[in-house]
């Protein structure tokens, strides 16, 4: 009888410790940065000052630049773009599934081109703010 108290106890406190959403998966921004290389005059429409109300949209254009612009004006000899597309589409599916609902992905105010076009390594610096907004506001 001693033995099952102490092995709910220890399973009550695993459960208990255990209980965090895991949401955000490693993202490889960082081998973006090094190893993709774009022609200087290349730019991208990167997602700047976000609203909470515009991050659906701001996630999906930025899974469109990766799969459009990025991959055709691109370098990518070790397959990061398709890695990196993968995981923002994994994000992008995670807050659909989230009970706080998202703003539709048609909101005239959050389109892409309205966002100022960047450098390659602009554009990856904005989209890791995005990637630390999604998860401050989700989480």
């Amino acid at each position: 009888m001693e033995n099952f108290i102490k092995i709910a106890f220890w399973i009550a406190f695993v459960s208990g410790c255990l209980q965090a959403k895991p949401f955000m998966r490693n993202s490889d921004i960082p081998n973006l940065k090094t190893d993709v290389k774009c022609p200087s005059n290349s730019t991208f429409y990167a997602p700047t000052n976000v609203k909470e109300e515009c991050i659906a949209t701001a996630l999906d254009c930025v899974v469109r630049e990766l799969k459009g612009t990025v991959k055709l004006e691109c370098e990518d000899p070790k397959d990061y773009i398709d890695s990196e597309v993968d995981h923002w589409n994994y994000i992008l599916d995670e807050l659909k599934r989230n009970p706080v609902s998202i703003s539709p992905l048609s909101s005239s105010e959050c389109a892409c081109e309205k966002w100022p076009e960047t450098p390659f390594n602009e554009f990856l610096e904005k989209m890791e703010s995005l990637l630390q907004l999604v998860a401050s506001t989700y989480r």
